[in-house]
């Protein structure tokens, strides 16, 4: 996947499209929530998590993740079977707390994340993405007729190394009513 400029939503709301500003209003509660977990439970009690993988990886966030060996989960967030998010969590390999947060199989990592735990967490930051350039395991799960999606980003620092968690709204979770 190439690079992605990130920016606030209130930046990104002024530099989209149309198209973009219309995605952005209408999830807005789902991008500015804190537990996309819990948000996602309050619009279906039946929300699971579908490990896709749990593997090293070298992927595209060395700007926050400097060294070259990483670990890196792949989930699916469900309500009632259907694919609301496609998320990924990176680490550096060698960040051993980090690694036992993302090691959780479908236990939902921001449950762990947020039980309890006083967890430094930076500001969300936001893209666009037109569906062309998404991994195809994304794109996979889009409907023909989307052409963009939002992706919001962050990270937590856990004894001192950053775990990114990265987290694109497919757009099922538009047909799942108000929030």
């Amino acid at each position: 996947m190439p690079q992605q400029q990130w920016h606030s939503l209130e930046a990104l709301y002024t530099i989209t499209s149309n198209e973009g500003k219309r995605l952005l209003t209408k999830l807005h509660a789902l991008l500015t929530i804190e537990s996309l977990t819990q948000g996602l439970e309050a619009l279906d009690p039946q929300f699971n998590v579908n490990l896709l993988s749990l593997k090293e990886s070298d992927d595209y966030y060395s700007e926050i993740l400097i060294k070259p060996r990483k670990l890196c989960r792949k989930v699916f967030l469900e309500l009632s079977g259907e694919a609301m998010i496609y998320a990924e969590s990176l680490c550096d390999l060698e960040a051993k707390a980090c690694c036992e947060y993302l090691n959780c199989g479908t236990t939902s990592l921001g449950r762990r994340l947020f039980s309890g735990n006083t967890l430094e967490r930076s500001e969300f930051s936001y893209a666009i993405f037109k569906v062309q350039a998404l991994p195809m395991v994304i794109q996979k799960r889009l409907q023909p007729s989307s052409e963009i999606i939002c992706a919001r980003r962050s990270h937590f620092i856990l004894e001192e190394a950053p775990l990114l968690i990265t987290e694109w709204y497919l757009p099922a979770l538009l047909l799942k009513g108000e929030y």
